[in-house]
């Protein structure tokens, strides 16, 4: 019995040490975490072999489609950057080789991308710049500017696309009307004048003299119209003389900085046309009702209405303020001292 229970042992020490030698009850596990131990340990000793030396850093590749961005604005040489200077130029970046974005420090309001274009900066940009089209990024806003066939064909702020023909035809119809019919320069000196009916020459006083005439755009209107100033600094003092203007049913419309609309022109015409011909100022001693009631352009000519009272019978006549000249018709031909042969009685 006893030789039997130590042969027993021996047979149970014999299994165990068999197993043990199997590497477990669940081989399957054991190699699965050997595996990732062994894997983890090559990758490492394979990226550490691969890393650079501290000594000789590596720059990335940069992609094929990476921006090109110019950082250094001093030793950047291109037609373009004299515009841009003066406002905080800091970098431009390409997305493609012909689109430049220039970032500037400085914001731009629209009413300057407005009179940039108006005063022909712009386009002089979009000329220096190849005729290609960019983009302005400001810390607030961006402007993009298009061109096609070497001219400048779209620009917008914000994403509002800005109507430049409109804005054109206002500006020159504005600038036009505002020299047709209300200041005037004098040749001798250079200085600017305000217009007076049946005058031609200079003010004598020096306080009537301006420096000069700027017209530029003010704002969009809350009512949806354009809204223009015009500005005249006095040559005797800092005065400036301020005024603006918009186009309604296509004609210039003048007003104050309260908004009443400028017309004593009209009433001076009025009263020039009255002394004229021999109207009398007093409702009792004339037939005749006498208004001048606009200013045409291009023709350059205010239009005076004269209604007689009793027949309700209508005459028009034009005033040219260059040539102090009054009309009976747009073919300019001139008025007699008095009316008779016009059938006005």
């Amino acid at each position: 019995m006893k030789r039997s229970l130590i042969a027993y042992g021996i047979f149970l020490v014999l299994i165990l040490q068999v197993i043990t030698g199997c590497g477990g009850l669940d081989p399957s596990h054991s190699s699965q975490i050997n595996g990732l131990n062994t894997a983890s340990s090559a990758a490492h000793s394979a990226q550490h072999t691969n890393l650079p030396s501290p000594t000789a850093p590596q720059e990335p590749k940069k992609s094929a489609s990476s921006p090109v961005i110019i950082s250094d604005i001093d030793h950047w040489d291109h037609p373009i950057k004299p515009y841009l200077m003066d406002r905080g130029l800091m970098k431009i970046e390409f997305p493609t080789k012909a689109y430049p974005v220039f970032y500037m420090r400085y914001d731009w309001s629209l009413a300057e991308v407005i009179n940039d274009y108006l005063n022909g900066t712009t386009e002089a940009m979009v000329k220096a710049n190849g005729y290609w089209d960019f983009e302005i990024r400001t810390p607030h806003h961006l402007i993009v500017v298009k061109a096609h066939e070497r001219q400048l064909t779209g620009l917008s702020y914000d994403g509002q696309d800005q109507n430049v023909e409109q804005l054109r035809k206002e500006y020159n119809l504005i600038d036009a009307a505002t020299n047709a019919r209300w200041i005037k320069k004098d040749k001798k000196t250079g200085y600017f004048y305000w217009r007076s009916p049946g005058s031609s020459t200079a003010p004598s006083n020096p306080d009537d003299l301006y420096l000069n005439y700027v017209l530029s755009f003010s704002e969009k209107n809350k009512n949806g119209w354009n809204e223009y100033v015009i500005g005249m600094p006095r040559s005797s003092d800092t005065v400036i003389a301020r005024w603006y203007a918009k186009v309604e049913n296509g004609a210039a419309v003048f007003y104050g900085e309260t908004g009443e609309n400028l017309e004593w022109d009209l009433q001076q015409v009025r009263g020039l046309f009255a002394k004229r011909f021999g109207f009398k100022p007093s409702a009792a001693g004339t037939n005749y009702d006498i208004t001048c009631d606009t200013f045409l352009m291009p023709e350059g000519l205010y239009r005076i209405r004269l209604t007689q009272k009793s027949a309700e019978q209508e005459n028009i006549f034009y005033y040219d303020g260059n040539r102090n000249q009054f009309y009976k018709d747009t073919k300019r031909q001139s008025l007699l001292k008095n009316l008779t042969n016009l059938n006005v009685r």
